[in-house]
């Protein structure tokens, strides 16, 4: 409750006449409380009635002591607040420094990583790669089989036939050499014997074309 000052009056017991007393200096703790527009309801006109409303001013007094107490508090817990959201923005930098380096040491932690991985890929493949270079003269047993054991006739007019028979021999050529191969020895056998009967085919073939020029021959001479 605020209050404002009014000169107050007392009563002389001996003139029964008002006396004016000037009005209470203002301080720095009272200066809300005596500066409300309300007056007093009542006139003090006796010593009883100026202890009583001075003994409500005091407890208004008192009130405003524990709001601006409060205040006060609030204040600090304001300022704390404040320096509490400043030592996170500080904070904050200082993660983001530390997130950036970071980033920078797993990207080269990555390529120092990478290396040995890179290393072991390239003789991966180049492994791979020799396999499969040496597979190159296994592989082909498969389709020689199919086509020197087909059941058509005149397989040596397939035109795939004479490329077999060179594949034939490169093969035969690369297990020579490298006999130590696992398998390599069953597989020579095998190519000479399928080497040996696309000769006897090229043979059969060059004796019955043979025979049948010398028949033609035979015949036309006859007719002379």
């Amino acid at each position: 409750m605020m209050f404002v000052t009014h000169p107050v009056k007392y009563v002389n017991k001996w003139t029964h006449s008002p006396i004016h007393t000037p009005p209470l200096k203002r301080n720095l703790s009272t200066a809300d409380l005596l500066s409300s527009p309300q007056p007093t309801k009542d006139t003090i006109e006796t010593l009883q009635s100026f202890h009583d409303w001075f003994a409500v001013l005091e407890q208004e007094m008192d009130q405003g002591d524990v709001y601006r107490d409060h205040l006060q508090k609030v204040v600090r817990y304001r300022d704390a607040c404040d320096h509490f959201l400043a030592c996170l923005g500080e904070t904050k930098e200082v993660l983001e420094k530390v997130e950036g380096d970071y980033g920078w040491v797993l990207e080269k932690t990555r390529m120092v990583q990478a290396e040995p991985i890179l290393k072991h890929q390239l003789q991966l493949t180049r492994l791979v790669d020799g396999l499969t270079d040496r597979l190159n003269y296994f592989n082909p047993l498969e389709n020689v089989a199919r086509l020197l054991n087909s059941s058509k006739e005149n397989v040596y007019l397939d035109p795939a036939f004479i490329p077999v028979l060179s594949q034939l021999d490169q093969c035969i050529a690369y297990m020579n050499e490298h006999a130590h191969y696992r398998d390599a020895e069953l597989y020579l056998i095998r190519f000479r014997q399928y080497m040996t009967r696309g000769m006897t085919l090229i043979k059969m073939y060059a004796v019955s074309t043979l025979k049948h020029l010398g028949q033609e021959i035979y015949k036309q001479l006859k007719v002379r």
